[in-house]
Order: C-alpha cells, then sequence, then structure tokens
C-alpha cells in the first residue's frame, strides 16, 4: 500500500479465490469506488492526450495506454457487480 500511495497509483482489491482451503472468502475483498475513479481518470487523460497527439498528425501511445486502463477499470466494476 505505501508503494501506491507514494507512486499515486490506484489500490484495486480481489479475493483471489482458487479453490477451498483458503483464509479469505470469494468476493471478500473489492475495489473501492475512489479507486475505481482514480484508475478511471487516468484512463481518460490518457486517451485525451492521445487525441491531441492525433489531431496534430502525431501518433501516440497514450491511445493503448488509456484503452488499457479503461478496460481494467471496467473489469473491476463488472466484478465488483458480480459480487453484490
Amino acid at each position: 500500500m505505501n508503494l501506491a500511495i507514494e507512486f499515486d497509483l490506484a489500490m484495486t482489491g480481489s479475493s483471489d479465490y482458487h479453490g477451498n482451503g483458503k483464509l479469505n472468502g470469494l468476493g471478500e475483498y473489492t475495489t473501492k469506488n475512489e479507486q475505481w475513479e482514480k484508475l478511471e481518470s487516468k484512463a481518460n487523460g490518457k486517451l485525451a492526450a492521445a487525441t491531441k497527439a492525433e489531431k496534430k498528425g502525431l501518433k501516440s501511445p497514450f491511445r493503448q495506454q488509456g484503452e488499457r486502463l479503461r478496460e481494467q477499470a471496467m473489469n473491476i466494476v463488472i466484478k465488483g457487480m458480480k459480487n453484490d
């Protein structure tokens, strides 16, 4: 957690449940809404930077990074909905 705070990273949660004999239950650990919002905000920033560069005729690595972040954020939401 300290590294996530130091580098302003989104902290996501998961039960990481892969079978019987685990100390935690399936869906026990989830991602807080404010962390999902942080991840989504970072994705939107990357996509906005990519659009700006593309309008100038430049190729931007931010398009792929932003889309990947948005996909990760959506996976968090879907998993959270399944656990509710």
